[in-house]
């Protein structure tokens, strides 16, 4: 991730916060391991082009 948008959105939420952020499939799993250990709900929007 660039300029710190994880820990970005990650603290965004704790202050109550809704966020959203385009995450590519490299860096997906590293993310959703990010916000279970922090214990943040989220929700998963698949973005395929056809």
């Amino acid at each position: 991730m660039f300029f710190g948008s994880r820990e970005g959105v990650i603290e965004a939420a704790f202050h109550g916060r809704e966020c959203a952020i385009l995450i590519v499939d490299e860096e997906f799993t590293d993310f959703l391991k990010r916000l279970e250990t922090v214990g943040l709900t989220y929700t998963i929007h698949d973005l395929i082009a056809p």
